[in-house]
């Protein structure tokens, strides 16, 4: 068993002998560095990766009409849109940080410039949901869209505007989409 490992020795010696040669002292040593360090080429390209997918999620995105038709949930930071049913007391109470939803909601109602009387801002979560959905749809119906709108409650989704709606959005919608089993 020895003489097995002293052959192999010996041929290990005469390769890095030759490399040695080939390289040169200089980059040898520089070599033979790397290889202690433990960095892995992999984990430098993982870095790189990375830095451009942080790039890529700062730079703006247009939703073409191919994106569209793959039925893929998109984020608030690229234009998506929020499940109108998530908007309930029930996920207002259950989050980690209680009056979430209200918060967002009464945020995206100022941001879209919902006429709110004060008897509107005392209804409940669910009701104030129902205001977004019907001032959406007059949208929607404004911009001429016929096809698939033909009433309030087709509107099951909008695309949020203010900054705590999309941050909601962002944040609790999918584990929310998954409790529910969609």
């Amino acid at each position: 068993m020895a003489e097995l490992f002293l052959d192999y020795m010996d041929i290990w010696t005469n390769k890095a002998e030759r490399a040695l040669e080939i390289l040169g002292k200089e980059k040898f040593d520089k070599l033979m560095e790397h290889m202690k360090s433990g960095v892995r080429q992999s984990d430098v390209e993982q870095a790189d990766y990375f830095e451009e997918f942080k790039k890529g999620l700062e730079s703006s995105y247009d939703v073409t009409d191919a994106d569209m038709s793959s039925k893929v949930e998109m984020s608030a930071r690229i234009g998506g849109k929020i499940t109108l049913q998530l908007l309930s007391k029930k996920n207002d109470n259950e989050l980690p940080v209680k009056g979430l939803v209200t918060k967002a909601v009464d945020a995206e109602l100022i941001e879209s410039n919902i006429e709110m009387t004060e008897d509107d801002w005392a209804l409940g979560v669910r009701d104030k949901a129902r205001k977004i959905r019907a001032h959406e749809f007059m949208l929607v119906r404004g911009r001429g869209v016929r096809e698939g709108v033909s009433q309030e409650t087709d509107i099951s989704a909008v695309e949020p505007l203010s900054e705590e709606l999309k941050a909601f959005m962002d944040n609790y919608q999918d584990e929310l989409l998954a409790a529910m089993g969609k």
